[in-house]
């Protein structure tokens, strides 16, 4: 016997039925995109905050590593009751200073002085012996625990003597967080998230104050997100990056259930709609339709109020729905595109034939580039501009036909700052590359200055070589500035920075800038009144103008205007988002705008690189731009172009604002002669500057003892029994540098003056190219001249205290 429904039940069933199916899938793939756009939100959140925490941390390192560095130095860790004392004192620098060892070279301990630490098995001390021999300097060694709330962590650094390794410095850390700084990471991370630190071997977890327990999650040497459970604890998001320097890596986690609570609510309330617009369809036909109109007025609302734009469309390509995000990124409101095809909206021309395919292949085969992926497209705004956009589209069968709900963001911004990071990536290794090069050409050319100087000295006057060592000059000065301008690029010159105020700068300029432009450029140039003051070396900024004005000229082959405009300037977060890596405050500004043929997109994007140059050969040695942006880098500040082919170029400069009156600059005291007679030690590793600088020196009366190294210098110094008055040493050499040779000396002779040459600006002495206070260095290129006065005017100089 067959069950007949009755005909007055079968419209209320079928419409139940099919309300079933299409809500219940429609819902089914909004709480699906919305989990998974919830979990992707968290996971770029929780990748900031992680990064952030990890800045954070790594910034103690370089204070750990110098002081461990600074006591493995110490002549009297090699004495035990020397010894003793220097560990001691290093445990007394804080209060998290465990323990301080000192072990062998084969990594067993032979003092300690602290925290009664027991001693590390053989095979784990040699490992991290031969960490510290492996990286200069020394290493961070894995977590250690002794209970629960006991962690330790070791920095270690080699002692060496004469070159080898005698043995290492054990600083054991105490890993323990005062309760503010706890309080700070709260904040940062929220109550919610946890943050802990783990070996990156995976065998001790902390939470900074005491052992956590290991994520459950396979370690990985890079960074990323991470979904993992914890047993009685449920599911976890994290991200889980590696400390650089360290053998650690850094968790932030958010329980799950937490991440994804506004998708279970929602499809919580949307299960209840549906089966309440269920229960509803058994009514009737028309009571089902009403509240089909209604489920239909909310799920529009939800679509409405998406961070994302939202289009549905039928298997034939027509737009059905269009909400408010969507009329946002592509401009076209709904009433204009509902019922038109996608493609002819959306999708650019070349790509509307393909769009077709697609859409009809996967029709016939239910196959295609749109299942279960979410694709990185360039579609169309109505005005005709292309942006770039991230889309996720889920094809929902209905009976014989489809729907496609498609979620769609603007990623513009995000490739921007993607493009900017990248840029700015490539500009810190070609600098690298810069400086290098320009450090070996600065010791050639400062043996060419020389000897051509020498040569030009013993060669009788009038004679004609005379001019051949004038043309070799010419070349070298030519080739010196080549070098300056790589060093400008890379960041590596030393600046001598005032305060100053850019009107000032510009004014004093005008008259020159408008020489160098010529009768058929106008020049203009808008002050600003209240224009704050900036640090920063006054030639150097002069000759970002000069470069700038000059390429300004050239865009102008027929004529036209030059606008010189200062201001003041607040950058806030948002321009610092999307002009990465600029910090948000207060800066002023100084703009160069013409009105030449204009820089195209592809041009701008190198337009800073070194020896990139759209001029014909011969014009230009593609230099310019790149001198002025390494220069306004140094100064702290920042250089963007802003420029449309056929409409000119605008370059502005940030440099940030200070609250100082302007300096006023003393002249150079005037020196009489440069020749002396007392004793310079010369330390220079160079085969070709060691003789030049010495017969330089000779000539001039002084007694030059001289030394290839080093430890060939302290052995001179110990020999030789009278007062040596002066060090000159180059600054990087074999074995230890400048800086440490003179730190030695001046123990055993504390009146012996020390001035530094150098073919860059070497971090030893230098820092962001600024010299340390009471410090005197002398780049290279030089000349014999230069050296001999910069020689007398630092023996002449008075000592510090008047002594």
């Amino acid at each position: 016997m067959s069950l007949r429904l009755p005909t007055e039940l079968k419209l209320p069933l079928f419409i139940s039925g099919l309300l079933v199916v299409v809500i219940g899938g429609f819902w089914w793939v909004a709480y699906t995109a919305v989990q998974r756009s919830t979990i992707e939100a968290a996971g770029e959140r929780l990748e900031r905050v992680t990064q952030q925490l990890h800045d954070n941390l790594r910034t103690g390192l370089p204070r750990r590593f110098a002081e461990v560095q600074e006591l493995a130095a110490r002549p009297e860790v090699r004495t035990r009751t020397a010894a003793l004392a220097a560990l001691a004192r290093l445990t007394s620098l804080d209060s998290l200073n465990a323990a301080v060892e000192l072990w062998d070279t084969t990594g067993l301990r032979v003092l300690a002085v602290g925290f009664p630490l027991p001693p590390l098995p053989l095979s784990d001390a040699r490992a991290l012996a031969d960490s510290a021999a492996s990286v200069a300097g020394g290493a961070i060694g894995p977590l250690r625990a002794l209970g629960d709330s006991l962690i330790f962590f070791p920095v270690i650094a080699p002692v060496s003597d004469g070159g080898r390794t005698r043995g290492y410095i054990v600083n054991w850390r105490r890993v323990k967080t005062p309760p503010q700084m706890l309080a700070q990471i709260t904040g940062l991370i929220g109550p919610d998230a946890a943050l802990s630190i783990g070996n990156t071997r995976g065998d001790l977890w902390t939470d900074l104050n005491d052992r956590v327990e290991a994520p459950p999650a396979p370690v990985t040497q890079g960074a990323g997100l991470i979904e993992y459970e914890r047993p009685g604890r449920g599911g976890f998001v994290g991200w889980r990056a590696p400390i650089r320097g360290t053998p650690w890596h850094i968790l932030v986690e958010f329980p799950r259930a937490r991440v994804v609570a506004s998708a279970r609510r929602l499809l919580r309330r949307l299960a209840l709609i549906a089966l309440g617009l269920i229960v509803l369809g058994g009514v009737g036909a028309r009571l089902v339709e009403r509240r089909l109109q209604a489920s239909e007025g909310r799920l529009a609302a939800i679509v409405r109020g998406a961070l994302d734009a939202h289009i549905s469309m039928d298997d034939r390509g027509t737009i059905v729905t269009w909400n408010p995000q969507a009329e946002t990124i592509f401009g076209w409101p709904a009433g204009e595109v509902i019922g038109r095809h996608v493609a002819d909206v959306i999708v650019p021309p070349l790509q509307r034939d393909a769009h077709r395919h697609g859409l009809q292949h996967f029709l016939e085969t239910g196959e295609g580039p749109i299942l279960n992926r979410r694709l990185e497209l360039v579609a169309l705004r109505r005005d005709g501009t292309e942006v770039a956009v991230e889309l996720a589209v889920a094809p929902i069968r209905l009976g014989q036909s489809w729907i496609f709900s498609a979620f769609i963001r603007d990623i513009s911004e995000r490739n921007q700052l993607e493009q900017q990071l990248r840029q700015s990536q490539k500009m810190e290794a070609v600098g690298r590359l810069a400086g290098g090069i320009a450090h070996d050409f600065n010791n050639l050319l400062t043996a060419i200055f020389g000897y051509a100087d020498l040569l030009a000295e013993d060669l009788p006057p009038g004679s004609a070589a005379q001019a051949d060592v004038t043309e070799i000059r010419t070349a070298a000065t030519r080739a010196s500035a080549l070098t300056r301008q790589l060093l400008a690029f890379s960041r590596q010159q030393v600046l001598q920075p005032v305060v100053l105020n850019l009107n000032d700068v510009v004014g004093d300029l005008q008259n020159m800038l408008q020489r160098m432009l010529g009768e058929d450029v106008e020049l203009q140039a808008h002050f600003a009144a209240d224009l704050g003051n900036t640090r920063a070396d006054q030639g150097q900024i002069e000759q970002v103008l000069l470069n700038l004005v000059v390429n300004a000229r050239d865009a102008m082959p027929t004529g036209g205007k030059l606008t010189i405009e200062t201001g003041n300037v607040a950058l806030d977060e948002h321009y610092a988002q999307t002009h990465r890596p600029v910090v948000p405050g207060r800066y002023v500004m100084v703009a160069v705008s013409d009105t030449g043929v204009g820089i195209d997109p592809a041009t701008q994007t190198r337009i800073f690189e070194p020896f990139f140059t759209t001029k014909e050969a011969g014009k230009g040695t593609g230099l310019g731009l790149a001198t002025a942006y390494g220069i306004v880098k140094q100064s702290g500040g920042y250089i963007w172009v802003y420029s449309e082919v056929g409409r000119g170029a605008t370059f502005k400069i940030y440099l940030p604002r200070v609250d100082a009156p302007t300096d006023v600059v003393a002249a150079p005291p005037e020196l009489g002669t440069v020749a002396g007679t007392e004793t310079v030690l010369l330390a220079e590793d160079d085969p070709l500057l060691l003789p030049l600088a010495r017969d330089v020196l000779k000539r001039l009366g002084y007694t030059v003892l001289e030394a290839r190294t080093p430890a060939d210098a302290m052995a001179v110094a110990q020999a030789h029994n009278g007062i040596i008055h002066l060090l000159v040493s180059d600054v990087v050499m074999p074995g230890e540098s400048g800086l440490q040779l003179a730190r030695r000396l001046l123990e055993v002779r504390p009146n012996l003056r020390v001035l530094y040459i150098s073919g860059y600006s070497d971090e030893a002495i230098v820092r962001h190219g600024l010299l340390d206070p009471g410090t005197t260095f002398l780049q290279k290129p030089f000349s014999p001249a230069a050296l001999a006065r910069k020689v007398r005017e630092l023996l002449d100089a008075p000592r510090p205290g008047g002594s």
